[in-house]
């Protein structure tokens, strides 16, 4: 400060020595001093205007700056949640309250920042994302920044998906609010300020109360008034007789605890009616009435969850899944969720050949689960048969019959049967299965689509067999497609076997009395007609025949009578009683045209593999090299050995190929050999009649080299068979066996380019079969249920695979049968466009693959034990 300045105050002032002057006369102003004033004016507006907009422009900028911030960071926190990555969730998310910060880290680890399935609402994920963003900018409905630009509000809107019924649903839209505040490096997901939520008020109802905060006091007064309608709904249905004091206290929280709290359903049933659920600003405000009505359908479908639980004194949480069942049924009825049974549910269960000891797995199971699980279907859809079959016990007594400590038996005992009309013990489970077959093939029958194509104009045989006091009967039924119904065509006091007959012109029914020690075949055509001479030689068939059916091979006893031996018979001289049996040197295969014949030197009940009807039967573990000859058809006298191996196959009508062991190996002929763990390796050779000099196609390593890296690797591999079709030439279907047989793997040959192409594993069981139908695009076998991955499968069991040679996909269908080779469990109609399967003692499978149609049942419910099933004429 300058030295020579004087400060003075008022309080400083001299006011009595002041001296007074006259002052001069106004002197006359200049001329143009007024517009010197107004550009001095004029300058400094200009002025002040540049700094307003310059202010107004760094202002501007700082909001578009801090708007951009904002939305980078929520763009984080999406992107933690889609990869949920807990890392970068937390690196954006706000310390300032620890108690906040641990509720969102749990509402992260249980994938509810957005996602509202414990609500029934499965969110729908964006679309049309921009590389490196994970919300689009029109999902975010608004930004607002607080006025010192630290605090921002956010509001994004998530589209979310209902689902109505089968096939059915609803999309609405819930707008969610974040609060983020500026950090040192980036904003931060934060917790908002206590003024947001405001005070909270109380609503009081016939059968609620409800406490709220006043931020979303409009839509929470319409929820309480709904629920309390809701309730009063509740007590007068199900004659639960609510008490007098029966209220809900339901406070509609802020803290975000509450909801994580969604995933763990086991909360709102701990026999209390004070429940804590996340107020609707945390879960999402509805844009709509459709949006309202499915929001309000879960808030409902919570506290009438836990009323019913409190209602009934459920102890949670025993023998869950079924009280789950049962507590959706009834919120089905209330209207708040969708019953997810349906016909197709019944068909299925047909389909997998199920059976009531299956679910006492699930009856100890403890756990409530928020969303339906897959394996849960079985479960449901009985507990809908239970429902519809015993209407006399009304659903809320089944429900509040499950208790601590009961066994799955005495419970459905004690609840459906009372008076044990079904009776007891093992037989109460077995009348029980009965009705529920017979429930299951009705219900089905209801929501059967309509066959895509005619049925055959042909009918279905089949045979089953009951032992009685007086022995073993079988019986011989005829299926009516017209009248969908089974006649019994004629019974016997034996064992029956059923067979295709040539060309589905009848059937081939063989004949078994041990007792009299009578074998005898007989060929069905609207009657049993005899097959074979007048000598009473026991005859036994496979029904196997030459390519143009006109002949049978039969086996009869050797003279020593200690093995049956191949011979050939012609139908029509021995339907005339007139048999001429021709002896054949080993187990004939025929040529696709007829022309020529193999035989492989081995017995019929000794070897392991069994051809028939161009389909394979596999029923043993074993190998061994038989000699194996070629011959024109009928000069059988001028046999060609072709070389020693087994599983003769024709590739067309000139070329054949079998499995033999390498050279080097030097096995016996005629030994057997156990190749499982270890034995020698084995080659497919080719051959062709002009020379039948053996060609090697493909070595048991090459088969190994392509199996892929992705498919499990054999420790060991044993070629098994192959087989062939015309619509596929010069290729063969080759299956090989891995270690101890647990599986089996089916190759592609190609015998011109020698290439080997891995198709698929399957796991095995002996007594499997493998044949391709009539226009050989799909084959078909049998397998195990062991290894598949299929939810449905809770204990190992039988399965029909269907493999589509054109699309290279697999349908698998479970059956609960079982396996005697060789019974015919499948049979293709005459034109080629239906299967036929047997999927146990109750039910038929049909389909007609070609056409997608998998779902034709036919009931059996004929008593006994059914075996064989063939197509025949009408």
């Amino acid at each position: 400060m300058p030295a020579k300045f004087s400060w003075r105050t008022e309080e400083d002032a001299d006011w009595d020595n002041e001296i007074i002057t006259t002052p001069e006369p106004p002197q006359e102003p200049k001329p143009y001093a007024w517009k010197r004033i107004l550009l001095i004016v004029v300058l400094l507006a200009g002025v002040g205007l540049v700094i307003y907009r310059q202010v107004g422009r760094q202002i501007e900028a700082a909001t578009q700056n801090a708007e951009a911030d904002v939305r980078s960071s929520l763009n984080l926190m999406y992107m933690a949640i889609e990869t949920a990555d807990p890392e970068l969730f937390n690196s954006i998310l706000s310390g300032r309250d620890p108690a906040w910060t641990v509720a969102e880290q749990a509402v992260f680890q249980a994938n509810l920042v957005v996602d509202r399935s414990p609500l029934g609402l499965q969110i729908v994920p964006f679309k049309g994302l921009l590389p490196g963003t994970a919300v689009p900018p029109e999902a975010i409905q608004a930004v607002s920044l607080s006025p010192d630009l630290n605090t921002a509000e956010i509001t994004v809107v998530h589209p979310y998906i209902f689902r109505d019924g089968p096939g059915i649903t609803d999309t609405i839209s819930l707008a969610q609010t974040f609060i983020y505040r500026r950090g040192n490096s980036r904003w931060l997901f934060s917790p908002p300020q206590p003024d947001f939520w405001g005070n909270f008020a109380t609503f009081g109802g016939e059968y609620i109360t409800v406490t709220y905060p006043l931020r979303d006091e409009t839509l929470a007064l319409r929820l309480a008034n709904d629920l309390d309608k809701k309730l009063t709904e509740l007590c007068q249905r199900f004659s639960l007789n609510c008490p007098d004091d029966f209220r809900v206290r339901l406070r509609l929280e802020t803290d975000p605890a509450t909801l994580a709290m969604l995933a763990e359903p086991e909360a709102l049933h701990k026999g209390s009616l004070r429940l804590e659920l996340p107020t609707p600003t945390l879960v999402g405000i509805p844009l709509d009435e459709t949006g309202y009505e499915l929001l309000y359908r879960g808030y409902a479908t919570a506290v009438v969850s836990a009323a019913i639980s409190t209602l009934l004194k459920w102890e949670c949480c025993d023998h869950a899944r079924f009280y789950q069942a049962f507590l959706d049924y009834h919120l089905s009825e209330l209207g708040l969720k969708v019953w997810p049974v349906t016909h197709a549910d019944y068909q299925r269960l047909l389909n997998v050949g199920f059976q009531l000891p299956e679910l006492t797995a699930f009856w100890h199971d403890s756990e409530l689960t928020v969303v339906l699980q897959e394996k849960d279907w079985q479960i449901y859809t009985f507990v809908d048969f239970l429902i519809h079959r015993f209407p006399e016990v009304s659903p809320i007594k089944m429900m509040s019959e499950i208790r601590p400590q009961l066994s799955f038996f005495t419970w459905l005992a004690d609840t459906i049967d009372p008076t044990r009309e079904l009776g007891t013990g093992s037989d109460f489970m077995d009348n029980l299965d009965i009705e529920l077959a017979q429930f299951a093939y009705a219900q089905s029958r209801q929501g059967a689509e309509l066959p895509p194509v005619p049925l055959p104009e042909q009918d279905l045989l089949m045979v089953c067999s009951m032992r009685q006091e007086t022995g073993r009967f079988s019986y011989l039924y005829q299926y009516d497609w017209r009248a969908e119904a089974w006649t019994q065509v004629y019974s016997l006091p034996s064992l029956l076997l059923l067979y295709p007959g040539p060309k589905d012109e009848g059937a081939i029914v063989q004949m078994i009395d041990f007792n009299e020690d009578v074998w005898q075949p007989f060929l069905w055509q609207g009657e049993l007609l005899p097959i074979g001479g007048a000598d009473e030689t026991p005859l036994f068939t496979f029904g196997q025949t030459t390519p143009d059916g006109r002949f049978l091979v039969s086996y009869a006893p050797d003279t020593e009578r200690q093995n049956f031996v191949p011979r050939l018979i012609d139908w029509t001289s021995c339907l005339q009683d007139n048999c001429q049996p021709a002896s054949l040197p080993g187990q004939p295969i025929w040529s696709p045209d007829g022309q020529q014949v193999l035989y492989e030197d081995t017995l019929v009940f000794d070897s392991n593999l069994l051809e028939l009807d161009k389909r394979f039967f596999l029923f043993g573990l074993t190998l061994q090299a038989n000699h194996i000859w070629r011959a024109a058809t009928g000069n059988e006298d001028a046999l060609q050995e072709v070389g020693a191996g087994y599983a003769p196959v024709w590739v067309d009508n000139t070329h054949y190929a079998y499995i033999r062991f390498e050279p080097a190996a030097n096995v016996t002929v005629g030994e057997e050999i156990n190749v499982i763990p270890s034995g020698p390796a084995q080659q497919l050779v080719m051959a062709s009649v002009v020379d039948d000099e053996p060609h090697v196609l493909v070595t048991l390593d090459e088969l190994k080299a392509s199996i892929p890296a992705d498919v499990p690797q054999p420790a060991f591999l044993v070629m098994r068979y192959g087989v062939t079709h015309s619509a596929h030439p010069n290729q063969i279907f080759l299956v090989a066996l891995s270690l101890s047989a647990s599986h089996l793997y089916v190759f592609r040959v190609d015998v011109e380019t020698e290439e080997v192409a891995f198709l698929f594993r399957a796991a095995f069981e002996p007594n499997h079969s493998m044949a391709f139908g009539p226009n050989g695009r799909f084959l078909v076998l049998t397998s195990s249920t062991r290894g598949l991955d299929n939810s449905e499968i809770e204990v190992p069991g039988q399965a029909l695979m269907l493999y589509d040679t054109q699309t290279d996909k697999r349908h698998t269908f479970l059956l609960d049968t079982t396996f005697s080779t060789p019974s015919v469990l499948y049979d293709w109609s005459a034109d080629g466009e239906w299967l036929v399967y047997r999927i146990d003692e109750r039910v038929l499978g049909l389909m007609a693959p070609t056409h997608d149609f998998y779902q034709q049942l036919i009931r059996i419910d004929l008593g006994g034990v059914c075996g064989s099933l063939v197509w025949v004429s009408r």
